[in-house]
């Protein structure tokens, strides 16, 4: 999970969530894929990739193991390379980490030439840039959201059982912490961007869940959330879900450690939400 600024931490609360984030994937048979060392994290490259027009659409996912992520990718349809940046259990390491910008282009920067020695007849550059982040890892992708330059690189988001914030006084949602996504979630309603958001029912008790995050986030684009039945692929029930746009909020229900992993596990069914060509 996470820990907030200015928040106390529950660690009997956490402890589950911990143990299954330094092991967030039963073993598996090898990934289809290559998998290569960068300054922080992994370059993964599916055997079946293949730049299309001289482009390299991107996943940069943060939080868990980068074969947990890269399997969730070659699960889905999209044609595209991943960044898996694994930094802990909580959401301070991604922060800290990323608040120097330098650091999220350093990672892209190195990716491109591994790929442009792979791929010598392309002249590479980056396509669809694709932020997915899960518990945690929604640290980093707030300093993503604050950085113009790196905001306006990235093309979509997806959020995976987060974020989380601190409370205010009153035990709301602490808006300063979630202006970042609020703005994109207003250019994915104008269409300029798109972003996906999930959640469970989890009530971490010392800081804003992330139900609370998502219906502040409903609310200030004066949205509401309807129904939604039925069960997926990954075994998660729906509970509700909100839709403008290019912005989509989805409700699931379980409050376990085993159900916010499967948030994780499921992120292939988002990618496959997202436009990339």
């Amino acid at each position: 999970m996470n820990i907030s600024t200015k928040t106390s931490v529950n660690i009997i609360f956490l402890l589950p969530f911990l143990l299954l984030c330094i092991n967030p994937h039963p073993v598996k048979a090898e990934l289809a894929a290559d998998q290569i060392a960068l300054t922080t994290g992994e370059l993964i490259i599916p055997h079946r990739f293949h730049p299309k027009a001289g482009k390299v659409n991107l996943v940069f996912h943060m939080h868990c193991a980068p074969s947990a992520a890269g399997r969730a990718l070659l699960r889905s349809n999209v044609n595209a390379v991943m960044i898996g940046v694994h930094l802990g259990s909580f959401s301070s390491p991604y922060q800290n980490y990323f608040s120097n910008p330098d650091r999220f282009h350093e990672l892209l920067d190195q990716s491109m030439k591994i790929l442009k020695k792979r791929y010598p007849e392309s002249q590479l550059k980056w396509g669809h840039i694709c932020v997915t982040a899960f518990s945690g890892g929604y640290g980093g992708a707030r300093e993503f959201m604050n950085c113009k330059e790196i905001y306006d690189q990235i093309d979509s988001l997806i959020l995976l059982d987060c974020p989380h914030t601190s409370y205010t006084e009153d035990r709301k949602v602490y808006p300063p912490q979630m202006e970042g996504f609020l703005r994109l979630a207003k250019d994915a309603i104008a269409g300029k961007k798109s972003f996906i958001m999930t959640h469970s029912e989890i009530v971490p008790g010392d800081y804003a869940s992330t139900t609370e995050c998502a219906d502040y986030l409903i609310s200030q684009c004066n949205g509401k959330r309807e129904p939604w039945t039925g069960t997926n692929e990954m075994g998660m029930i729906r509970a509700s879900k909100f839709e403008a746009g290019q912005f989509k909020i989805l409700g699931y229900k379980g409050d376990t450690g085993p159900e916010h992993m499967k948030h994780l596990h499921g992120m292939f069914l988002y990618l496959n939400q997202i436009k990339f060509e």
